[in-house]
């Protein structure tokens, strides 16, 4: 029997991820809610971020209970890109690349971002996944590093059409996350462009540079720093060659 999700679509909402924290803070999310939005007002990205969210993207977050402790879904948000990858590929021109920790570039532009984030109520929990993927929405051009499938090839599938896409295989891997758990960071892992790359890290701490060697079971980004020592980064803003991307 196919999972029941419930599914909210609006055509505005401060942020489909706000929206949808609020529904699992109170026990209205069932085992699955998802929350879409023509545009959002609010829109937000990581480390606090706002996201631009004008109309002709897909804004959408999904509240789930995940297979697993909170304590061993931190590779969640990493195997979502993967999902949210796939779903581009199936529907547009594009070939997605991976950058960790969750980011969508193509021809090195940004087109997705993701955001994760707990919510507990009770003795219950939520993970909930936002995703924001520019399709045929137009970028700021106060946003040089950001663009939409439609400008970048010419073309664009319909919004309904790639959210359908990306809720499915979303669910769907958040259900398998720990079934498959070594086998999709694997994938992850040789899909993912920061890998091999000279990487500046900045985070709340500070910043250091090296080479990023691969990822941990916890979907963390190992760098080698320049004194050869090995940093285990768990969040933080990652430049390649010292681009902001």
């Amino acid at each position: 029997m196919a999972e029941e999700i419930n599914l909210c679509c609006l055509a505005s909402v401060d942020s489909t991820m706000a929206e949808a924290k609020r529904l699992a803070s109170c026990g209205n999310a069932g085992e699955t809610t998802v929350v879409t939005a023509d545009m959002q007002s609010s829109g937000r990205g990581r480390l606090g971020r706002v996201f631009d969210s004008a109309p002709g993207g897909v804004y959408l977050s999904i509240a789930c209970r995940p297979p697993c402790r909170p304590s061993d879904c931190v590779h969640i948000p990493a195997l979502v890109a993967l999902a949210v990858k796939d779903a581009v590929e199936e529907t547009s021109k594009a070939v997605p690349d991976l950058k960790w920790p969750n980011d969508l570039l193509f021809r090195g532009k940004k087109i997705c971002g993701l955001l994760a984030e707990a919510v507990h109520n009770k003795d219950d929990w939520f993970v909930v996944i936002g995703v924001g993927v520019n399709v045929s929405n137009k970028t700021r051009a106060s946003l040089p590093n950001a663009a939409s499938l439609f400008e970048l090839t010419g073309g664009a599938p319909e919004p309904e059409l790639l959210a359908a896409e990306i809720i499915k295989k979303t669910t769907a891997i958040i259900k398998t996350s720990a079934a498959e758990k070594e086998s999709l960071l694997k994938r992850y892992a040789s899909m993912c462009v920061t890998i091999g790359k000279r990487v500046k890290i900045i985070t709340v701490t500070g910043e250091f540079s090296g080479i990023a060697e691969g990822i941990d079971n916890n979907a963390a980004l190992l760098v080698r720093r320049e004194d050869g020592s090995v940093e285990t980064v768990f969040s933080g803003d990652v430049r390649t060659e010292y681009a902001d991307e």
